[in-house]
């Protein structure tokens, strides 16, 4: 007796393409720990545009289509205007690989399967390959900042942080069931890593999961979270305290003298955003200017620490103005149309956006799409459910 499979074909299709996409769309934090990232950056760029040209010819309405190609139109518009006026490739450099980021962004939001995949392979992988080097390499601040190549350890930070950023966006706004675990296990591993800003962005980060599992679960559930919350509290708090601001020993090297550097990097990042406020005249205002000819940047390699600085150095009023525009919505949006899920969402971006305003991490990157995929969930997001009728996410959120 012969029997027949009913695994539909077009299921085992969908699943490859699905699996296929999650691992495009995570490469660039996956390949960031390699030493090859800078040319995987444009080679993975070149296969989102074409996958993503071809997804939307077949994938959307005409309608749809036309509002992409505007778009794309518009950015070239702005770029190419920036280059014939500066001379400066950047800004068709920086329009690219937001029309790029824009495109995967959509993707990860169109089909929620490839997000949820994509989200738990780049946290697991990073987190592992984290451990890895923990062990392998040291855990000194010394070794810290040679788990990457030609980077600090404070991007080790940004990176596993990145990650957490896209795992709880996904799981909350499609309201599966997430882990702690990450987020607890975060707040130690940025201890070690020794960056202020990566310290307060990952408590920051663990308060707000925290406390939106706490709303979200069952009575009986919420109690005990809520026992585990204020418990775990006043333990990192207290290790935060005794690690920082005590030696704790010589295998960590002399912490009074990271911490003295991580406060004057800090002052010098003041520094260099009011003189870079400070040199802008009505041309440079509008069309972007030349980080070089400050010298407190210059002294620096061009480097600002800054996100926000760079990407008005590129595209002046062009960047500043969206982003502004941006910001006033999503605050007229949570006062108006109050979601309990929005606001999480929307303070995850949040702090996004302050960790981008202390080190030069997008505008441009190859992580600028984690950025404008959030940027939309906070849009999108209601304190309803999400309602997502997209294949491969279930009613089940176990």
């Amino acid at each position: 007796m012969i029997i027949k499979s009913k695994m539909n074909p077009s299921i085992d299709r969908d699943l490859f393409c699905d699996i296929f996409l999650a691992f495009l769309m995570a490469s660039p934090l996956l390949l960031y720990v390699t030493p090859v990232r800078g040319m995987a950056i444009y080679i993975y760029s070149a296969l989102v545009s074409l996958i993503a040209f071809f997804y939307l010819v077949k994938g959307v309405r005409f309608d749809v289509f036309y509002i992409f190609m505007f778009f794309g139109g518009m950015l070239l518009f702005v770029g190419g205007g920036i280059f014939i006026i500066k001379n400066d490739y950047r800004s068709l450099l920086f329009v690219f690989n937001i029309f790029v980021s824009f495109l995967m962004a959509t993707i990860l939001w169109r089909r929620p399967r490839v997000a949820v995949i994509a989200s738990l392979l780049a946290m697991i992988f990073l987190f592992f390959w984290y451990i890895y080097c923990l062990f392998y390499i040291g855990y000194t601040p010394s070794s810290a900042n040679s788990y990457l190549y030609g980077a600090s350890r404070n991007h080790v930070s940004f990176l596993l942080l990145l990650s957490l950023f896209l795992y709880y966006s996904t799981y909350i706004y499609h309201e599966k069931r997430f882990s702690l675990i990450p987020v607890i296990f975060m707040v130690p591993v940025s201890i070690q890593l020794y960056g202020r800003s990566g310290i307060i962005i990952s408590l920051m980060l663990f308060i707000v999961v925290v406390f939106y599992a706490i709303l979200e679960g069952k009575a009986g559930r919420r109690i005990l979270l809520g026992l585990l919350f204020i418990f775990l509290s006043i333990l990192l708090f207290a290790g935060l305290k005794t690690t920082v601001f005590n030696n704790v020993g010589t295998n960590f090297g002399d912490l009074s003298s990271i911490l003295e550097l991580e406060s004057n990097l800090s002052s010098v990042r003041w520094e260099m955003n009011f003189e870079y406020i400070r040199s802008l005249d009505l041309s440079s205002f509008f069309f972007g200017s030349d980080l070089q000819s400050i010298q407190l940047i210059a002294e620096h390699d061009g480097n600002p620490h800054n996100s926000f600085v760079v990407g008005h150095s590129i595209l002046g009023i062009f960047f500043l103005a969206p982003v502004v525009a941006l910001a006033c919505v999503i605050c007229f949006r949570l006062l108006f149309r109050f979601g309990r899920k929005r606001l999480v969402i929307s303070l995850l971006l949040f702090l996004l956006l302050l960790r981008a305003s202390v080190d030069s991490l997008f505008f441009y990157s190859a992580f600028d799409f984690v950025l404008i995929y959030i940027l939309i969930l906070s849009f999108l997001s209601s304190g309803t459910k999400s309602g997502c009728s997209e294949r491969g996410i279930s009613e089940d959120h176990s």
